[in-house]
């Protein structure tokens, strides 16, 4: 049996100027859904908050501009929002979404973030992050996605592949997700 062992992963240096979005500083998440469907497919209203922590300089005469830009499944702008309020180092702002398509494992639909750090009207950084709108709750009578009611039917998967190895391969995790689907598998 081989364990894995090194490097079996994508590794990247990133080298970046003074003031930008922190390394894993970009967090969005669904904080309100009005006018779900019976079905959990959409919501009326969905509020989804973002919080960009910053890495800024520790002298600084002005403030930064952070803006967020969110696009449906075909590319259309759905919600945006602008803050120069950063005179701490995180931005918290919230995006309000009309009619928004829901994320499930059924229906996995996402919505493309994209995040800009601006010095007045030079861009300084560009972030894009896919999200799904969704609402996750947990209660006395179990859990609930986007107010339906589910039960996790999964299995314990290693991130290895077994006899191919721990170095991350598409199309044999892709057969993997694809037969765990097929037998019924969501977690």
């Amino acid at each position: 049996w081989y364990p894995g062992a090194g490097l079996y992963r994508p590794v990247r240096l990133l080298l970046a100027q003074q003031a930008g979005i922190k390394t894993f500083g970009l967090f969005a998440r669904t904080t309100r859904l009005d006018g779900i469907t019976a079905d959990g497919r959409r919501a009326d209203i969905a509020l989804l908050t973002v919080n960009t922590e910053l890495r800024l300089p520790a002298q600084r005469e002005r403030k930064y501009t952070v803006r967020h830009v969110l696009r449906n499944a075909a590319g259309a702008e759905v919600s945006s929002a602008a803050t120069d309020d950063n005179w701490g180092t995180e931005t918290c702002q919230v995006l309000r979404i009309t009619d928004a398509d829901l994320w499930s494992p059924e229906h996995p639909t996402l919505y493309t973030l994209t995040t800009e750090l601006l010095d007045g009207d030079r861009l300084l950084e560009t972030r894009t992050t896919t999200t799904g709108i969704r609402l996750a709750e947990y209660d006395q009578n179990g859990f609930k996605l986007n107010g339906v009611a589910r039960k996790f039917k999964g299995v314990c998967l290693h991130h290895d592949m077994g006899p191919i190895g721990a170095a991350f391969n598409k199309s044999a995790f892709r057969r993997q997700v694809r037969l765990l689907k097929d037998i019924g598998c969501d977690a």
